[in-house]
């Protein structure tokens, strides 16, 4: 039996994913699937819109035979250690033979041999990043750049292959194929080219796939039925029965009361304690905080 993994957030389960997890099967030949999916938070570090376990009723309504949670300290990461936490566990199972992402190429030609090159990664690679961030570029860009300078492909233009890794999709899959080749794995990478709806799009277009940043946007703004065309009937049950019993949808506005609590009785050296508050990112904080009304 040949069992394909991937890696999945479902915020909630649309057309999209069912079409993804459909060619998953069919490219690899795989008879079974294994989803490793974040729990209450995602890797943006935004609460999902239902729990996990209505998110993994989905997954399993739809077709997948084993869900099994992203730990939390991996889920909320950036892309590397989203990726490395994701891949670890599928390769942990010892049945996957094969892991399938979506991406916006659809192809493994120019992420797979720049995998290979940053598993290692150069000690020129880290200076690069650092120095982009420091000329105004956001991350995913200056990581962008400085791939394709390591990979050779550096100019005064936006040369293609960091304008690939600009992408998304695109940029989370060289982290898995990284990924891959950091634990030595044997599971062989495929990837489906992303159709319809890409990451990002605040609203849906003609077709019944929609990205789930639209679909979340329909949900809270004009009510789940209003989603109806863009999610399967089991997702729209799931999350009717979540919302009837006052579980969904969920959003930063349930967070207000308790982050606000916490940022307002925290002194600069307490919010130091949490993960990623550096370089003086407490003193902002409470900055802006003195500026509410």
């Amino acid at each position: 039996m040949k069992t394909v993994g991937i890696v999945v957030e479902y915020n909630p389960l649309h057309h999209g994913h069912v079409l993804h997890y459909h060619k998953s099967k069919e490219v690899t030949g795989a008879d079974a699937v294994v989803a490793v999916m974040s729990g209450p938070f995602l890797q943006r570090g935004e609460p999902a819109i239902a729990g996990k376990r209505a998110r993994a009723e989905m997954a399993l309504a739809m077709g997948v035979d084993l869900c099994i949670e992203l730990p939390v300290t991996y889920a909320v990461q950036p892309a590397e250690w989203f990726a490395y936490g994701a891949v670890s566990i599928l390769e942990a199972t010892g049945v996957v033979d094969c892991l399938s992402f979506g991406s916006e190429s659809g192809s493994l030609e120019q992420i797979l041999p720049l995998s290979r090159l940053l598993a290692n990664e150069p000690g020129e690679f880290r200076s690069k990043i650092e120095q982009h961030l420091r000329e105004g570029m956001n991350f995913p860009s200056a990581y962008g750049a400085a791939a394709a300078a390591v990979f050779g492909q550096s100019g005064p233009a936006v040369n293609p292959l960091q304008e690939l890794l600009t992408q998304p999709n695109n940029s989370l899959g060289l982290h898995y194929l990284i990924a891959l080749n950091r634990l030595n794995s044997r599971i062989t990478p495929y990837t489906i080219p992303r159709e319809q709806a890409q990451y990002h799009d605040p609203l849906p277009g003609s077709s019944s796939i929609a990205s789930a940043t639209a679909i979340r946007n329909i949900i809270l703004s004009e009510g789940l039925n209003a989603a109806r065309p863009y999610i399967p009937e089991f997702t729209l049950e799931i999350m009717n029965r979540e919302i009837q019993a006052g579980q969904a949808p969920i959003h930063w506005e349930r967070f207000r009361q308790p982050l606000f609590q916490t940022l307002l009785t925290h002194t600069p050296a307490q919010l130091e304690d949490y993960l990623e508050v550096t370089e003086g990112l407490e003193h902002r904080v409470q900055r802006m905080l003195s500026q509410l009304e």
